[in-house]
């Protein structure tokens, strides 16, 4: 497949989706690096605006590469969801989460016209990688991710590509329509995410793992040339249990108040086990919120504030590897 057909898209703020380089990254906001013959691959960042490792990491990989390098086409777009990133807000100034209104629809909100412009993209390539954090107030384990219900054909592509990030954890779920993923499994494109740290910094060594986990994917992908990765994974969990992997409805706060964890991440809890603690400011009218299964704490509340119903803890069932 070629970018030959690729036309630039404007965005609703005016400002284009794509504008195409001839044979290196662009200075504009999404950079094209055309090769040889081969796969497209869209890179993905930002799709929040308040997750900053997969921007700087996005935008270092785009400058360094080499479009000779390349047996195929890279598209990059750093910052995805430009009116909640510069506003420095998880969403957009209509309040809509990206992340669960594609495919989009160019006559509606600001949001879902960007989820549109990128379903448009979406259709015109060959691979998805869609970078995320754990936001501004969560810190979480690194892993990468992709969506089950899938071909068996697709399914094996999205382990191999999500194995090839490097990271100790693999998490394979059932994904509810509005992402960026699940629209790519209906266009039946192999598709993976990579959640980073979080916790509203870009860590220069989150940035530097995630840049190099890129390299490895690109590779797997034929992209690039170079020895394919054999890392394998310590933990690995694929599910087709209904609202796995739904993160933001996992150990929800029961009252309105102030959080105070009482584990850490990647810690091993027993069911039962207290998380922590929500309580008035001075720890009166205390509510324990306990873990609902065993498994590791892939992701935590970190900030202390919290309102009835906000996600504060992630419990994954996964087991480590033999």
């Amino acid at each position: 497949m070629h970018l030959a057909a690729l036309e630039p898209r404007s965005l609703p703020l005016g400002r284009h989706l794509l504008r195409c380089a001839t044979s290196a990254a662009s200075s504009a906001d999404v950079a094209v690096l055309r090769g040889g013959d081969g796969p497209v691959a869209l890179l993905l960042a930002a799709v929040h605006g308040d997750e900053y490792e997969g921007p700087t990491a996005l935008a270092a990989l785009a400058a360094e590469l080499e479009p000779g390098e390349l047996q195929g086409t890279l598209v990059a777009v750093p910052v995805l969801n430009e009116p909640a990133f510069y506003a420095t807000r998880r969403c957009g100034p209509d309040g809509e989460n990206l992340a669960r209104v594609f495919p989009g629809d160019l006559r509606g909100s600001v949001t879902a016209q960007i989820a549109a412009a990128t379903t448009g993209l979406l259709r015109r390539v060959d691979l998805l990688v869609d970078l995320h954090a754990a936001g501004t107030f969560y810190t979480l384990h690194p892993w990468a991710g992709y969506a089950t219900g899938v071909t068996s054909a697709v399914l094996e592509q999205q382990r191999r590509l999500a194995a090839a990030v490097g990271l100790d954890f693999v998490w394979g779920t059932p994904l509810p329509p509005g992402r960026s993923l699940s629209t790519a499994a209906a266009l039946g494109i192999p598709a993976i995410y990579v959640e980073q740290t979080g916790s509203g910094l870009a860590r220069p060594d989150d940035v530097a793992r995630l840049q190099a986990g890129l390299h490895r994917v690109l590779r797997a992908a034929g992209l690039l040339p170079g020895p394919l990765s054999s890392h394998r994974p310590r933990w690995w969990r694929e599910s087709e249990a209904a609202g796995e992997g739904h993160l933001q409805v996992d150990h929800p706060a029961p009252r309105p108040g102030v959080w105070r964890p009482a584990v850490g991440i990647w810690e091993w809890v027993v069911a039962g086990q207290p998380l922590g603690v929500v309580s008035g400011p001075l720890g009166q009218e205390a509510r324990v919120v306990r873990a609902a299964r065993s498994g590791r704490v892939a992701m935590l509340r970190t900030a202390p504030p919290v309102q009835s119903g906000d996600y504060l803890a992630v419990v994954v069932p996964v087991e480590e590897q033999p």
